[in-house]
């Protein structure tokens, strides 16, 4: 399927908790070599990425929230940090967040995404 996103399509939405551990590397190095083949720039596909899990206060509580159903869990910065990591190794360019906690939209709206849009500004 990356061969085939690599050659035609204008991005790839995986969801990182389905993602076994090096398939996000893999897929976009399949993805960046189909569109060298085909004469494309890889830069022109868009790199997104489901996200969900939840915020807790500090490790403590993270540790203590963690579940089998979120691939996320701890402060905001933990978030930013794990986020920050997927864009610059691994050309992530937006995340979409599955939640619809209106606290967990929130924070992750005025504390994460500002934080990721400064590492974005860095790159």
């Amino acid at each position: 399927m990356q061969r085939l996103v690599g050659r035609k399509a204008d991005g790839w939405l995986p969801s990182l908790g389905r993602l076994e551990p090096g398939a996000l590397t893999a897929g976009n190095r399949a993805i960046d070599e189909a569109a060298v083949a085909a004469g494309r720039d890889p830069r022109e596909t868009r790199r997104i990425l489901n996200v969900s899990g939840e915020f807790a206060a500090d490790a403590a509580d993270a540790a203590d929230a963690a579940d089998t159903t979120s691939t996320l869990h701890g402060p905001s910065a933990h978030w930013v940090e794990v986020l920050g990591q997927l864009a610059v190794q691994d050309g992530i360019d937006t995340f979409v967040l599955f939640s619809d906690d209106p606290r967990t939209l929130e924070q992750f709206a005025e504390e994460v995404i500002p934080a990721l849009r400064e590492i974005a500004r860095q790159r």
